[in-house]
């Protein structure tokens, strides 16, 4: 089964900014790239399985895209252009960590990917495709 990781949802007070994302090390010699893959969205839980919003974020290598277990990822989420919360999660085997939104409201989500850590690999830095979710 997926590893789920339970979004911890603030209220952002106005002034509230998330840390800047960090410059990436350089690249240390002999580790392979890796890459995201484009977010997905689900919803489960409810009588309509629509209470929870689901965000999936896939690790993959750069070269032959095979999943990556154990990567570190942090996100930040935002809804209708505005941010909602940031989180960090962990890869199971198959390179995907699932972030759980609890009552999500309705509106645009759409997630940035700031940050891939993994022992050995080195995150090509590239914002993965986000399709963005509209929740009714």
């Amino acid at each position: 089964g997926l590893v789920d990781v339970v979004m911890a949802l603030q209220m952002i007070d106005a002034g509230f900014t998330p840390d800047p994302p960090t410059d990436p090390p350089s690249d240390p010699p002999n580790e392979s790239e890796i890459s995201v893959a484009p977010v997905g969205y689900s919803t489960s839980g409810g009588k309509n399985r629509d209470r929870e919003l689901v965000i999936s974020i896939t690790v993959v290598s750069s070269e032959g895209a095979m999943p990556v277990a154990s990567a570190t990822v942090s996100i930040v989420g935002y809804v209708d252009g505005s941010t909602y919360g940031s989180t960090t999660g962990v890869t199971n085997q198959d390179g995907v960590v699932n972030f759980r939104v609890r009552r999500a409201s309705s509106g645009l989500y759409t997630t940035d990917v700031t940050s891939v850590v993994a022992d050995g690999y080195q995150w090509d830095g590239v914002a993965p495709d986000d399709p963005g979710y509209l929740k009714n």
